[in-house]
């Protein structure tokens, strides 16, 4: 919760503005993308588990909002990052 004195005015950034031509969103509302390529892995350790994720850039964005996965599931969904 805020106060709205806490509220600033908006402004405009051409940075700010979604090619929606890029976006491939299927009937059911569903957004659709591709793992573009692998940055890094990692392991970590939950408890007495490890489990390894990997960094993935997805297809038509910048590497910046890149996501850990984990890396079963992608591997076993995109099995041609593997290489």
């Amino acid at each position: 919760m805020f106060h709205v004195s806490m509220l600033r005015k908006y402004v405009p950034d051409p940075s700010h503005v979604l090619k929606f031509e890029k976006l491939q969103v299927s009937e059911k509302g569903v957004l659709q993308v591709e793992p573009f390529c692998i940055l890094d892995r990692r392991v970590r350790q939950l408890r007495n588990c490890e489990f390894e994720q990997v960094k993935v850039q997805w297809d038509q964005y910048s590497p910046g909002p890149a996501t850990w996965e984990d890396a079963a599931f992608i591997f076993q969904d995109f099995p041609h990052l593997l290489d």
